[in-house]
Order: structure tokens, then sequence, then C-alpha cells
């Protein structure tokens, strides 16, 4: 190591418990709520904008969103424990290296189930419940939301590995301004130019 390298020592080896509990709870919890908004949101807009068929569509693909999702967070949740375990022992070039891999086969995760979502949607789609009236609202909604998934595979692991480099706070704020900007987008698309679903 350079004179001129500083080490930054990561909180969970050095705070105490009492400082660590509320600073790694209170953003966790938030973050929680604020993926539950976004179904949220997504069903008041499209309700006011298309009716109950676009609520409908949002339903039947919800089933896909979650399955997308905690297939992220299993690969957060072992990138984080990876991480953690390679920072407790001091080889934090090994726990670069996981977080690397993380994202290269997050995005190649994201990236297979986007093609499947795609390839596969209308089979998907009746077998989460789409009527037949519904079912053209989910397709259009579906592929939309596949087109994301990438990124939402991407995102969900790396805020796991955001922190447990003791940046609990950095991946909330990245949470709450992606909702807040989900927010602004679903009323200037679903209610300003009328794109429905």
């Amino acid at each position: 190591m350079s004179e001129n390298e500083t080490v930054i020592q990561n909180p969970l080896g050095t705070r105490p418990l009492s400082w660590l509990i509320p600073h790694y709870a209170i953003p966790a919890t938030v973050a929680l709520v604020v993926n539950a908004l976004y179904n949220i949101v997504d069903q008041i807009f499209i309700g006011q904008s298309v009716g109950y068929l676009g609520n409908a569509a949002t339903n039947v693909i919800n089933p896909l969103m979650v399955i997308m999702l905690a297939v992220a967070t299993l690969w957060g949740d072992g990138c984080a424990s990876y991480t953690s375990l390679q920072q407790g022992k001091g080889h934090r070039e090994n726990a670069s290296v996981g977080v690397c891999n993380t994202f290269v086969t997050s995005l190649i995760m994201g990236l297979v189930v986007m093609v499947v979502s795609w390839l596969f949607l209308e089979p998907l789609c009746w077998l989460f419940g789409a009527s037949e009236n519904s079912l053209p609202y989910a397709m259009a909604y579906g592929r939309i939301i596949a087109l994301g998934f990438p990124l939402m595979a991407i995102l969900t692991p790396l805020t796991a590995c955001i922190r447990v480099d003791g940046g609990a706070t950095y991946g909330m704020v990245g949470l709450l301004v992606a909702c807040c900007s989900n927010i602004v987008l679903d009323a200037l698309f679903c209610l300003g130019f009328g794109w429905g679903v």
C-alpha cells in the first residue's frame, strides 16, 4: 500500500451495534415501502387513465415482476454475504471481484429473463390470470416492464453490495429517486400523453 492510499473502515466492523441497527434498519424499511409504492402508483395512474382493464393488466404482470425481483434479491444477498465475509477477512480485492462478478452475472440473468418473458409473454399472461379483455393491456404492459428487467437485475444486487460496504443511505436515496421519477413519469405518460399502460 502506498503512502497516498487511505484505508476506509467499513462501519460494520468498527461501529457499535446500537448505531448499526438504526443506521441499517431505517433505510431497509424505507426501501421496502418504496418497492411496494411502485405497484400502487402504477395502479393509481393506470386506473385513472385506462380503467379497470389496465389495473387488471398490471396485476397479471405483477407476479412476473415479483419473480424477477426474487431472483435479483437472491443474487444480491449472495453477493452481500460474500463481500461481507471477504471484507471481514481483510480481502478487499476479493470483495471487489465478487461485486464485479455479480454485476456481470446479474446483467446476463436480467437479459435472459427479459428474452424469455418476451418470447413466452402470452402464455405467462394466461397463466397469471389474464382474461380475453385484459390480455392486450397485459401484453403491452408486460413488454415494457420486461425491458426494465436487466436494470432491475443490476440495481437490486448492487444496492445490497452498497449496503454492506457501509452505504445503506445511498441505496435508500437511489430507490427514492427512482420512485419519485416513476411517479412523475407515470403522470406524464399516462395522464399527460395519454399512453395508457
